[in-house]
């Protein structure tokens, strides 16, 4: 088994062979992982799980990646057959259409959902007793719980508005902006893209108007942490001389109080002696 160390790997793979199972599966953890993969197939099947389990995860993917898919559903074939006798008007025409339908949709699915969370009726269907909603909406419809509550937030205070430039931009605003300033906000991309009729000026002025109200971000400067580290350090060494300036005054009290107290304690057990 040393002596296959100094073998190239194809080399060792043919002298590994010829070694009893334990020492061969020992051998399989000095060779390249591409090697040590071939090598560990010629084991028996509970040594080969322990050989393939000493290797690096990055290898096991390599090596065990699911073939890619050759069916597709899309077909360009056919889709050159069903939209090439249209002309592109017509195309982006039946394209809105659908994302009209899609839109009003998605609008009653959102509203849907938020009827089940309200009610907590998702709880009755079956395997959901004991599940929170966020993973039912994930596990049932696909959707991530935070894009829903977004969409749902468009749609319920802004239903016209999210219709009509879409729920992304509604978002997009209250990330930006803010909750307060929504409305004031809406109301000018109103007035500024009524006369615009091109997609990219359109998209353009929304982002000018949205970038109007968003407040500065506040920068903050960069710090030496070698010399905040000393500056810490000079603060809590002085606090450290003051309280030990107020422990020595405390102990000097104390040493000067210890004296007349001994002299009472002296007078009282004179005083005790007479009585008796």
């Amino acid at each position: 088994m040393r002596a296959n160390r100094r073998l190239k790997p194809n080399h060792n793979m043919r002298a590994r062979k010829t070694l009893k199972p334990r020492w061969a599966m020992r051998a399989s953890s000095i060779l390249n992982p591409n090697y040590a993969m071939r090598a560990s197939r010629t084991l028996e099947p509970m040594k080969q799980m322990r050989a393939i389990s000493n290797m690096k995860p990055r290898v096991l993917m390599r090596n065990h990646q699911p073939k890619r898919r050759s069916k597709m559903q899309f077909k360009i074939e056919e889709l050159k057959k069903q939209y090439d006798g249209k002309s592109i008007v017509e195309c982006v025409t039946e394209a809105k259409t659908l994302n009209e339908g899609m839109i009003k949709q998605g609008e009653e699915l959102v509203g849907l959902l938020w009827y089940l969370e309200k009610t907590k009726r998702f709880h009755d269907y079956e395997g959901y007793a004991k599940i929170a909603f966020k993973v039912f909406v994930f596990e049932i419809c696909h959707i991530p719980y935070n894009r829903y509550r977004q969409l749902a937030y468009a749609y319920n205070w802004y239903p016209v508005e999210s219709r009509e430039y879409g729920p992304q931009t509604i978002q997009a605003i209250r990330s930006s902006v803010g909750v307060v300033k929504i409305p004031k906000v809406l109301g000018e991309i109103k007035k500024k893209v009524s006369n615009i009729t091109a997609p990219d000026k359109r998209r353009e002025a929304i982002a000018e108007v949205i970038k109007k109200y968003t407040p500065p971000k506040k920068v903050v400067p960069a710090t030496d942490t070698k010399s905040y580290w000393k500056r810490k350090y000079e603060e809590l060494f002085d606090k450290y001389k003051l309280l030990e300036k107020e422990n020595g005054e405390m102990r000097e009290q104390l040493s000067r109080q210890r004296v007349p107290l001994e002299n009472l304690q002296k007078v009282r057990d004179i005083v005790q002696v007479a009585v008796q």
